[in-house]
């Protein structure tokens, strides 16, 4: 929840495994797959190549490093 006179949060800068470039988490989660059988994933959104893409929660780290 974000009140009216907070400002906008910046996007959470994250690593995916698997990928050298830092991306953007663009969505927290959803949950993709059937009722059954389904993974919480988050969007990332990576600036360099400006893929969206969709990625298990237990595979995206928080960068540390100043933007």
């Amino acid at each position: 929840m974000r009140y009216t006179n907070e400002p906008e949060p910046k996007p959470r800068r994250v690593r995916v495994v698997g990928r050298e470039d830092v991306g953007e988490v663009i969505s927290e989660g959803v949950n993709v797959g059937k009722p059954d059988f389904n993974v919480y994933c988050v969007v990332v959104h990576f600036p360099s190549t400006g893929e969206c893409a969709y990625f298990a929660k237990d595979r995206v780290t928080p960068v540390t490093e100043p933007s």
